[in-house]
Order: C-alpha cells, then structure tokens, then sequence
C-alpha cells in the first residue's frame, strides 16, 4: 500500500516537529476573513477546492476507480447556504447514505460537500481509499504507487508528501 497526504500546506514552511508556521485558512468558513494580510476571496477558496478535486479525478483515473463507496458517513445540519448556491448539492446530500456508490459524475458535488464541512466520509473502492482531515488536509491510500502528484498543473495549489498514513485508519 502507498501512503500519502496531500494539503494545500508547503512542506517547506514546517518547522521540525511538522507543524506549517504561517497563520493560514483552514476552512470554507474563512473567506472573509484575512491571512497574512490578504481576505480570503471565494475564487480564491474555490480555486483550492478545484485543486484538491482535480486530484482525486486524477487518481480515480490512475486506479481505474470507476466508483467510491460511502462509509462512515456523518451529515451536519447546518447547510441552507450551499443549497442556496446549487440545488444539486441539496439532491445528492439528502441521497447520500453509508454504502452508496459515487461515480466519476457525482464525486465532484459529493467533494465540494465534504471539503466545505456539510458531511464527513471516508471513501472507499478496491485500489482506493480517501479520508479527510482537519485543516483541509485529505489522505489517499492506494494499492498503485501514483504518479508524480497525477497532474502537473496541480502542483502549485497542493502539494503531495509520500508515506504518511491517515490518522482515520481503523
């Protein structure tokens, strides 16, 4: 099995103990909101989100990943906003249930939900497994060592560090 953690974070700007030293956004709930003098714009934030779900598009295609299986599966409360913005968001979240498959189709609105904190999943197939974290961070195992971070262009929103387990593992 390969390993990896993959964070909008430059591993280059950790200190010793790994944790990342610049005071940064974390959550879609920041925009508005300044780091590092700059306001968190919406086309910043999404800009991110797109990175963090071209990847995943990325290594689904790499591992012939057809489809993801849906565990664990929290859902919060706390979500007229974004269905406000997409009615589609509002279809798949109430569809949504442990043990369901998600396709190609719909990981991309299943992802924008769990990147923006409306639910929490671990997603699963036979080559792949993707669990998130706090702080943006997401992790893959797979059964195929991935390329060099799948998609070249990506490498300038998110950054990709090899053999570093989730800390969701049963």
């Amino acid at each position: 099995m390969y390993y990896y953690r993959i964070s909008k974070y430059n591993p280059k700007l950790r200190n010793n103990s790994g944790q990342y030293m610049l005071e940064d956004w974390t959550s879609y709930s920041d925009i508005g909101k300044v780091f590092l003098g700059i306001e968190l714009k919406f086309d910043t934030y999404e800009q991110v989100e797109n990175s963090y779900i071209d990847f995943i598009l990325s290594v689904m295609k790499e591992t012939n990943t057809k489809f993801l299986e849906i565990e664990e599966l929290e859902k919060y409360d706390d979500t007229a906003d974004i269905f406000k913005l997409n009615p589609k968001y509002d279809q798949l979240f109430q569809e949504l249930d442990n043990n369901r498959l998600i396709g190609v189709n719909e990981v991309l609105t299943l992802l924008r939900l769990q990147l923006r904190d409306y639910i929490w999943t671990k997603l699963i197939s036979e080559a792949l497994t993707i669990h998130f974290g706090y702080d943006y961070y997401m992790y893959i195992i797979s059964k195929k060592k991935l390329n060099e971070f799948c998609n070249e262009s990506l490498k300038k929103t998110i950054y990709v560090e090899e053999n570093y387990k989730s800390p969701y593992l049963n």
